[in-house]
């Protein structure tokens, strides 16, 4: 990470198989190298990541940066994912993991939203 090899070293910490160190890696990239990161990361890897960012938007409160990387990631191997998906279960499962955890926020994001909005109306009236 000192050198800003973080291609290099996000894919050895993917294949450590090390939560803490993938963690510590994902969060030291820099927001404008991450679409070129992603770009070059190895197909047997993507599934890896995703089930990483999977958890991150599950457990972590950073979700706009796991949405960089989902973002990223489907722009440059969307199209991959979508001749695999039939085939692959553990793909399958991880993109059902991720809609059902991004579910999950907008519901609560909703509420919180209207109950402020509720609040703001009670407060000017």
């Amino acid at each position: 990470m000192q050198n800003e090899e973080h291609l290099t070293a996000l894919v050895l910490a993917l294949r450590l198989n090390i939560a803490e160190v993938t963690d510590t890696v994902y969060r030291c990239v820099p927001v404008a190298s991450v679409s070129l990161i992603v770009a070059h990361m190895p197909e047997m890897l993507l599934l890896k990541l995703l089930q990483f960012i999977a958890t991150e938007v599950e457990n972590s409160r950073e979700i706009h940066w796991a949405m960089v990387w989902l973002e990223n990631i489907l722009k440059y191997h969307g199209s991959k994912f979508v001749k695999q998906s039939a085939l692959q279960s553990p793909l399958r499962s991880c993109l059902l993991q991720l809609f059902s955890s991004l579910q999950f926020l907008d519901t609560s994001l909703s509420r919180v939203c209207n109950e402020n909005s509720y609040l703001m109306q009670f407060m000017t009236n």
